[in-house]
């Protein structure tokens, strides 16, 4: 005897237990950091500006096409709050400045 969902909900099959609006994610695929792409290298001024602390990441660990948000401090006005942005958005990739 064939299973039957107990459920359907706007067309998508729902088993019970399981979470139909979950998404896998798969990596299509990694870029390797060399000193040609490193942020602390390319972008060493824009580099002093991520703040680590809040970020969990330091400036050799990312590329400047990476696509991770990270938390930036206002190089003009350190009292500013820290705000996060996307690190491609702030370099440019990998344009030349």
């Amino acid at each position: 005897m064939p299973r039957t969902p107990p459920s359907v909900l706007r067309g998508r099959v729902r088993w019970p237990g399981r979470d139909v609006r979950r998404k896998e994610t798969v990596a299509v695929g990694t870029v390797r950091i060399t000193d040609a792409n490193r942020l602390s290298i390319v972008k060493p001024g824009l580099a002093e500006t991520l703040n680590v602390d809040r970020s969990g990441i330091t400036a050799d660990s990312l590329t400047v096409a990476s696509n991770r948000r990270v938390w930036w401090n206002c190089p003009d006005f350190p009292e500013h709050e820290p705000w996060k942005a996307v690190v491609n958005n702030r370099t440019g990739g990998f344009r030349k400045r």
